[in-house]
């Protein structure tokens, strides 16, 4: 009866990785922030930066980005809300289409801390989706589901904005072994007066 097991379980437990970051937990501010952040991982980007400050008109825009080959724009719109609706959308893309910027930008990205997936909120996208195209701009929505996915592979990102904890419950393992020294980004925001 004291002798070692000679039989143990095949299957490891099953552990998971989270698969949903508390993104609506970010404020307004740090929300624009990892929105410019994921927008500038492109490479095909000249510039990315934030448009207007609080208090402007931002003609339905929050960050603009510049495509390196056709000079033309990307913009995104942020919305830290707790309710978004069809007619939220509707009006979000109305306000957007009456600014100077649609005649520049080929690309408008709806970003925000909701997950939109309703039924009517998915209808309401693809008709939004249609309006756009044929005014010859894409339209692409990084709700809180697109945002996980966005930054699965986004270590640096969510150590800055989520710190060391979510890293680990988040990313895959060999993402995170790169940033083992670094400092997150809630360490360094606790060393800086405010």
């Amino acid at each position: 009866m004291l002798a070692h097991p000679t039989e143990f379980p095949r299957e490891p437990p099953v552990a998971p990785r989270h698969q949903s970051l508390p993104i609506d937990k970010l404020s307004w501010e740090n929300f624009e922030r990892l929105c410019l952040r994921l927008e500038r991982v492109d490479a095909e980007l000249e510039t990315c930066r934030v448009y207007g400050i609080r208090g402007q008109s931002q003609e339905g825009i929050d960050v603009y980005s510049v495509e390196r080959t056709t000079g033309k724009h990307r913009v995104l719109q942020c919305k830290r809300v707790e309710r978004f609706s069809p007619s939220n959308l509707s009006a979000t893309v109305d306000h957007f289409l009456e600014g100077t910027w649609a005649s520049t930008a080929v690309c408008f990205t709806l970003c925000t801390t909701l997950r939109l997936e309703s039924t009517q909120i998915v209808i309401e996208i693809e008709k939004q989706r249609k309006r756009l195209r044929d005014s010859g701009i894409r339209f692409q929505i990084w709700d809180a589901a697109e945002l996980d996915v966005l930054l699965k592979r986004q270590a640096e990102i969510v150590d800055d904005f989520f710190g060391r904890d979510w890293l680990r419950l988040f990313c895959p393992s060999e993402s995170i072994d790169a940033l083992q020294r670094r400092a997150t980004g809630p360490a360094v925001a606790r060393c800086v007066p405010s």
